[in-house]
């Protein structure tokens, strides 16, 4: 059974818990308590005068001695869940989430706080303390209405959304007991080449290859005669190079390293190997892919941004929006004057069609998800932005998967998408740690 609670510091120095006269019999057999991934040896008590009904509004008062309450770190009236996990009496969620920033990064994140309840903190990797297993950061309080800097044992779930981990502090964690959603970095060329192991998204993946040399740059012109050369790492439309082969000797290059629009060149074989050794593509950063003839809004090309979730370890759509490129573009992102859509704007054909098209649309993105959970088995994901191609032809093709997506382009086109997409997060991290996410 699943109750809400709000904890008391109780000036007893021994290690007890007093619980509600009306849930004793259920708990009496406790021996420990958990806080995140810190537990604490107990004995549980009983006290009449702790009559509540253990609902969101009307929460059970526990009482924590004071050697437990300062050894778990419990934080003053926040309102928290509680169930037993075998002899343990856990207390939660406590969930986590890595950040560049202070704590303004969690605001759009708490918004359904009020869903889950428990600690919710933001934090910078490099304030993780392995020897005590606690963490510093900003916890958000909803009864106080801010955010508040305090210390907090280690979450049971971290999102990451700042840094990454370490592949040893990764495991380690692990070992713990903990789970970080989106562990793994998605590097172009490496993801593609998982997915073509797997059956459902082989047929969808753009010819590519890493590049080593510039002979895999002038082959693929050969075979495809317009490429598109990405680096592993990295986003927002940089440092991506369009190549077309004009003639034997003639390329049309479109640069964008430098600026939100494209550096136009015409070069010379010569001159483009040379262009090609200035920017070190050829030392394994780079991957060079077939461009494709991208279905086209107001005569410029556009893909989709498909934001998927997970909701109770099934992947959901979240959202979609169509990045259109800046006229005389190429490239769609939002960070290069890309401008965002809704699918419907986008979209041709009768509503019937429409409505067929986005269902395509989302099963592929689906099937594209769950090939990457197959691919990386090892790790848990829980939001990924999936950027699919749609050709002239109409056929779907993967371009990435982002594993830190960006979703400010919902603002535009739909504040309950961009709010369901920021609070879907905390929302699964509850679910993982076996807590309750209210009017689900």
């Amino acid at each position: 059974m699943l109750y809400w609670i709000k904890i008391e510091e109780d000036c007893s120095t021994e290690n007890e818990v007093a619980v509600s006269s009306w849930i004793y019999e259920e708990f009496k057999k406790v021996n420990n308590l958990q806080h995140g991934l810190l537990k604490e040896s107990c004995v549980i008590n009983s006290e009449n005068r702790l009559l509540n009904t253990g609902t969101k509004d009307d929460p059970f008062r526990i009482k924590v001695s004071t050697n437990i309450y300062k050894a778990l770190y419990f934080i003053d009236d926040i309102v928290y869940q509680m169930q037993t996990d075998g002899r343990t009496l856990k207390v939660g969620p406590l969930s986590g989430m890595t950040v560049f920033k202070p704590h303004k990064a969690g605001n759009s994140r708490v918004k359904q706080y009020e869903k889950v309840g428990g600690v919710f903190i933001v934090f910078k990797p490099k304030t993780m303390n392995w020897d005590t297993k606690t963490v510093e950061g900003y916890v958000y309080h909803a009864n106080q209405g801010k955010w508040i800097h305090t210390t907090v044992p280690f979450p049971e779930v971290i999102y990451r959304r700042g840094a990454r981990f370490r592949e040893d502090v990764v495991q380690r964690y692990r070992k713990l007991g903990g789970t970080i959603f989106n562990s793994k970095p998605l590097f172009k060329g490496e993801v593609d080449q998982l997915l073509l192991k797997q059956h459902l998204a082989k047929e969808n993946i753009i010819d590519f290859r890493p590049v080593t040399s510039e002979e895999d740059v002038f082959e693929m012109l050969d075979e495809h005669h317009e490429v598109v050369m990405k680096p592993r790492v990295g986003g927002k439309g940089r440092r991506i190079l369009f190549i077309s082969k004009v003639s034997p000797e003639a390329f049309e290059v479109y640069d964008y390293s430098k600026s939100k629009t494209a550096g136009k060149l015409l070069l010379t074989l010569q001159q483009l190997s040379h262009l090609l050794t200035q920017k070190k593509v050829i030392r394994g950063r780079y991957i060079v892919q077939k461009k494709l003839r991208l279905r086209e809004h107001n005569g410029s090309p556009y893909d989709i941004r498909v934001h998927m979730q997970k909701n109770n370890n099934d992947w959901v759509c979240n959202g979609i929006e169509c990045r259109v490129a800046s006229s005389g573009e190429y490239v769609t992102n939002l960070a290069k004057d890309g401008i965002a859509l809704p699918l419907r704007k986008v979209l041709e054909g009768s509503r019937k069609e429409r409505k067929k098209a986005k269902r395509a649309i989302i099963a592929f993105a689906k099937t594209m998800a769950n090939a990457l959970d197959q691919a990386f088995s090892n790790e848990c994901f829980a939001d990924i932005g999936m950027d699919i191609a749609m050709d002239e032809e109409g056929k779907l093709w993967f371009i990435e998967a982002n594993g830190l997506p960006l979703f400010n382009g919902f603002k535009r086109i739909s504040k309950k998408a961009y709010r369901r997409i920021a609070a879907q997060p905390l929302l699964y991290a509850t679910q993982k740690q076996g807590f309750q996410v209210m009017g689900k």
